[in-house]
Order: structure tokens, then sequence, then C-alpha cells
């Protein structure tokens, strides 16, 4: 995971912020994210919404889906001089500390069987073991949120 938040970190300095002042508004202000190294024509440029209360989200959703910060809202912290990720964007799993909430309690794969060309058997594996997985993180609430 640090290796591929370095890639994010490394690919962020392509890219250039700029505030927009048609999209803003009372609640959020607006910033368009683009890669200055590419032909005008070619850019794609990304909208950064920055809230009063300091909430950041980006268009391409890369944190919603992966939980790893994007290289648009890595620029608008090191344009906006932020030395500091927010406590946000840092994910209990990402950190050193993640299996020791609520007691440690690793996950056993299940012994693989031979399912042969049965579609019914593979489906039954996959369903036992996803119940497995299911019922440690129903333990507790913060294993259900990791």
């Amino acid at each position: 995971m640090f290796r591929q938040f370095q890639n994010e970190l490394r690919k962020s300095t392509s890219y250039v912020v700029n505030s927009c002042k048609d999209g803003s508004n009372y609640m959020w202000k607006l910033y368009l994210v683009e890669k200055y190294n590419v032909p005008e024509n070619l850019r794609r440029r990304y909208r950064v919404m920055v809230s009063l209360e300091g909430n950041i989200d980006c268009e391409c959703k890369k944190f919603e889906h992966s939980g790893m910060l994007c290289k648009h809202i890595l620029r608008y912290l090191d344009k906006k001089q932020k030395i500091m990720i927010p406590t946000i964007f840092i994910k209990s799993r990402w950190t050193a500390s993640a299996n020791k909430i609520d007691g440690f309690s690793p996950y056993n794969p299940p012994v693989l069987v031979d399912v042969g060309d049965s579609t019914t058997a593979r489906y039954s594996a996959l369903c036992k073991s996803f119940q497995g997985l299911c019922a440690l993180g129903s333990c507790s609430k913060p294993r259900y949120n990791y």
C-alpha cells in the first residue's frame, strides 16, 4: 500500500489546481485539477470540492472505492500547503494497529476441497467461506466498520 500511495503522490506532481468560481457556493469551494503536460484539447479536468467544515471530495471517487487518496486530492493538499493528511483519509485498515481492533482474530481461509466441475459445489464452498468471514466481521462494531 505504501508503494501505491508513493506512486499516487509522484503522479500528483504533474497536476495543477485552479480555483473555479462557477461551481462554488456558500457550502462548497470548487477546484479544477488537470494535468498540465497534456495538450489543452486532451485534458481531463477533475473537480475537487471542499466544504466549509473541511471535507474534501473528488469526483474520481478513488478514496471511496479503494480507501486510497487520489492524486487530485493530494495535489490540492499540496497547493494549500498542508503538511499532514487529514485523519478522515487514514483508514484503520492501513494502520499498523489494524489487527488489534477488539482483539486479534486472524482470518483462516477454508480448506480447499475438490469441487470438480459442479457449479453447485463451487457456489456452496464460496458461501461457506464468506459466512466465516461475516462471522468475524459481526463480532463488534469496530470490526464491522473495519
